[in-house]
């Protein structure tokens, strides 16, 4: 059963090839990946194709350095396509016969982790019409059975729709980030198994919330029964949104506590992570630089989801919007207070957050000016 993996690279060529380097050894066949640039703004497929080629070599150090080696024969076969309006068109290739084929697609414009996503699809269906389709981060690294874990998982019930695999943290690799995904899904979101040791989750086992888009496996017929990708998201919650979608459509989500997958956790969004103390208390906080990507679709996306899946009934629309919206607001704002810089830009993009997810301005978003002219680290 063939298996089309779908990776979106944006700016980050050099965690892109390792992650190929890791799944050029995976023991499962027949596969084959799909890379979608998402209009890089540096020399990304230029580093890929010469990696390919095997003009380039990247440099890997620490413990994971053996999933990725030794590094696949060069040179690779490869197309590279250009995308633009719904046409494929075909650039440049190498053709020399090897067994691991790739497939670079460069999208004329970024068009979100949804938009890409659905790029690969669009493009496996036409060309590959796999059984299988496994959405996978590229600042991972997998170990060799990570995708046949999940495919026999998979067979060994028909109503499993989609599995994720034992995300853990690329530096800390004794930790968990995701089971799969999360147990609950909240009005805004929720998971208690990051940090924990990973090997307290060695069982698969049904997951009641959402998996996450870090590795996400479902099966073709999926498409056919919950669409593609919303790409109303653009970035953030889209994960969320279709696994609600794939269980509304009567189908499982499963953990494989065998596939392992080691995740840097937000290469791909140059997110920096710093702990921030005010009096007696701390918190961890996003750099102003991620802030537009990470804090402004994060809230703006969370009402979409909420309105498109959750407030169906009136006791719920009056909850969310006159209790927890307020609540919800407050809250943030208040940690910007205590914790952050740029304390009132930031406000300002929570509002424009909130203001455009009721007013369903959804997709991308052209960011504040102000952020247009902070000189960034």
């Amino acid at each position: 059963m063939l298996v089309s993996i779908v990776i979106i690279n944006y700016n980050n060529a050099s965690d892109t090839i390792e992650c190929l380097e890791s799944l050029l050894n995976l023991s499962y066949i027949p596969f084959n990946i799909i890379i979608i640039d998402n209009n890089s703004l540096d020399d990304s497929c230029k580093k890929i194709t010469q990696w390919a080629d095997g003009n380039f070599s990247l440099s890997i150090a620490g413990d994971l350095k053996k999933i990725s080696s030794p590094p696949a024969k060069k040179p690779l076969a490869y197309v590279m396509y250009h995308y633009s309006d719904g046409i494929f068109s075909k650039e440049s290739e190498n053709t020399d016969k090897n067994k691991s084929a790739l497939t670079i697609i460069k999208s004329a414009k970024n068009l979100g982790f949804a938009g890409a996503n659905n790029i690969g699809v669009k493009f496996a269906l036409k060309h590959y019409s796999p059984a299988y389709f496994w959405f996978l981060n590229n600042d991972t690294v997998v170990e060799k059975n990570a995708l046949s874990e999940m495919i026999d998982l998979s067979q060994k019930d028909k109503e499993i729709g989609c599995i994720g695999s034992k995300i853990i943290y690329y530096d800390k690799p004794e930790l968990l980030q995701y089971a799969g995904g999360a147990e609950k899904i909240l009005t805004h979101g929720t998971t208690d198994q990051k940090g924990q040791p990973s090997s307290n989750f060695s069982e698969d086992r049904e997951i009641a919330g959402y998996i996450t888009g870090t590795s996400f496996l479902i099966k073709k017929e999926i498409i056919n029964r919950a669409g593609l990708w919303d790409e109303n998201f653009f970035l953030s919650v889209e994960d969320v949104d279709y696994s609600e979608r794939i269980k509304k459509s009567g189908y499982k989500l499963f953990f494989s506590a065998k596939s392992l997958v080691y995740h840097k956790d937000g290469s791909s969004s140059k997110r920096k992570i710093t702990i921030k103390k005010f009096l007696w208390t701390k918190s961890e906080r996003i750099n102003i630089k991620s802030f537009y990507t990470i804090g402004y679709y994060d809230l703006r996306n969370w009402i979409y989801f909420n309105k498109k899946h959750r407030l169906k009934k009136l006791s719920a629309k009056l909850f969310y919007y006159f209790l927890f919206i307020p609540y919800l607001f407050l809250g943030t704002i208040t940690y910007i207070i205590r914790y952050d810089d740029y304390k009132l830009l930031r406000i300002k993009c929570v509002i424009k957050a909130f203001i455009d997810g009721f007013l369903n301005r959804l997709g991308f978003r052209e960011p504040l000016k102000e952020f247009q002219n902070i000189k960034y680290e």
